[in-house]
């Protein structure tokens, strides 16, 4: 469960970022205060030299596990930037916002002061009728709604013009280049209920769907695959599968086959086994794990590459992304506790792209497919 993923500064962004953040500290603590003065000798603002946080405690006579927390609830009430960018609303009701993810777009942005990411869109879509900026119908001149998170013992003060409302909670989270459905939590009680969920193998169900190259070492048409291999690093930005890694499982099913062989790009990563590919299928993949990379790595591992996934699938002219959505997700309503089941359509570039490949997607297959999705309890 988060706010707003990173709280800390990205020295790649911190010539754009700093003038900003250091603004918001004066207006909501002035600039004498002791959050100022520590989040200065911290980070470095207005020329100050920057010091370990050990040495800036005892300047201010807090001990340094209260300095640090003080730095982590200052950057957490920097106001919240949003974006007035439609969602594409799947669900919605007072303790839940479940939106379609486009892709190229990241969950979270880099910090709080930033926008261009999901959580700045369901936020913006969250805000009360006061946030919006410039009126109904007005020319502007308010700039983009902010939100502030509740004020805490070390933190009192707040801007007069911001209007305090908390963003939405993030539970789980999507790759960059992955579509489909998230969730938010609008309220801490429902994401405290949620993230437990998440947590308990089973209670949070979801299938994804994918565009993948038949390799040589392909499971049937049909037949629900059990992939039980475990993932850990291979460098910083790759998983693959390793003996020593976290265990994974996820089950694949084909459930759409056929199509042209011949998708514009060739074999450049995974561990499909070999390097031809025999059509292209439909893919069904339902992660009982949640590792890093989990649906793609293993897809690959049995012989079912991704389209467009240039780090463990193969390559595609007619996509500039991983083809992976997220389709269905299953769970308990965090307040009436009734089993809520939630879809995103495949969106328009998969649809196109498998058109183009001549696979067919009828929707009894795909429903026909699915029907035993809420009896996998990841057997």
């Amino acid at each position: 469960m988060a706010r707003c993923c990173p709280d800390e500064l990205n020295p790649e962004s911190w010539s754009e970022d700093a003038p900003y953040i250091w603004e918001q500290i004066v207006a909501l603590w002035g600039r004498e205060s002791v959050e100022a003065r520590v989040m200065c000798a911290r980070f470095g603002f207005e020329g100050v030299p920057r010091e370990p946080i050990a040495q800036i405690a005892e300047r201010v006579s807090l001990k340094p596990y209260r300095c640090s927390e003080l730095v982590q609830q200052v950057l957490q009430r920097i106001p919240f930037v949003s974006d007035d960018v439609p969602v594409d609303v799947l669900f919605e009701d007072e303790h839940l916002l479940v939106v379609a993810k486009p892709p190229h777009t990241s969950v979270t942005p880099r910090n709080r002061s930033r926008g261009g990411a999901m959580l700045n869109r369901a936020a913006h879509h969250l805000r009360p009728p006061a946030c919006a900026s410039g009126g109904d119908g007005g020319d502007g001149g308010g700039g983009p709604a902010v939100f502030v998170p509740a004020p805490s013992a070390l933190a009192p003060r707040r801007a007069a013009s911001a209007a305090i409302v908390a963003e939405p909670f993030v539970v789980h989270r999507l790759d960059f280049n992955t579509s489909g459905v998230l969730l938010f939590a609008k309220t801490s009680a429902a994401a405290n209920r949620l993230s437990e969920q998440f947590r308990e193998p089973g209670r949070v169900r979801k299938a994804y769907l994918a565009l993948c190259a038949v390799g040589p070492a392909a499971p049937a048409a049909g037949e629900w695959v059990h992939v039980d291999a475990p993932l850990g690093r291979e460098d910083r930005s790759r998983q693959m599968v390793r003996a020593d890694g976290k265990s994974a499982s996820t089950r694949l099913r084909r459930v759409a086959c056929g199509g042209e062989a011949s998708h514009g790009g060739g074999r450049i990563g995974g561990s499909g086994g070999g390097s031809g590919t025999d059509g292209i299928a439909l893919v069904v993949a339902r992660p009982l794990t949640g590792r890093t990379h989990q649906i793609r790595v293993h897809a690959a591992h049995a012989g079912l590459p991704l389209l467009g996934d240039d780090v463990y699938g193969v390559e595609s002219a007619l996509l500039d992304r991983h083809a992976l959505h997220a389709w269905r997700i299953s769970f308990d309503h965090p307040a009436t506790g009734e089993r809520v089941r939630i879809d995103a359509p495949l969106p328009a570039d998969l649809a196109a792209a498998a058109r183009a490949l001549g696979l067919a997607l009828p929707a009894d297959v795909l429903l026909d497919a699915l029907a035993r999705f809420d009896d996998l309890d990841g057997a």
